[in-house]
């Protein structure tokens, strides 16, 4: 069953989806969904939050997956000054992500 949260992103924009296209941000939030069970519980046009019940089992699965969210929201990281080998160890530890893109 699709997720309404998740879909809300194809009728809501999120700012994030300016380089890649919504379509590429729902695929992204699909497949956490189904290896980490994130679900997306608040949009605030810029900012993305999301709660998550099973976190990376290795450090080189979360850097790919830091690699990713920053892919998606260079800001998650960039405005924060936070690198992106601690953003990888963060979500090793945490059970709530946060994306955030800003103009």
């Amino acid at each position: 069953m699709e997720n309404a949260a998740r879909s809300q992103l194809a009728y809501l924009h999120w700012f994030g989806a300016w380089a890649s296209g919504t379509p590429v941000v729902i695929g992204f939030l699909k497949q956490w969904h189904q290896r980490y069970n994130a679900e997306l519980v608040c949009h605030y046009g810029t900012m993305l939050q999301l709660t998550v019940e099973k976190r990376p089992a290795t450090p080189a699965e979360a850097f790919d997956l830091a690699w990713q969210q920053e892919a998606l929201a260079p800001c998650t990281t960039l405005l924060p000054g936070v690198t992106l080998r601690d953003h990888a160890r963060s979500l090793l530890t945490v059970n709530r992500w946060f994306l955030h893109e800003r103009p």
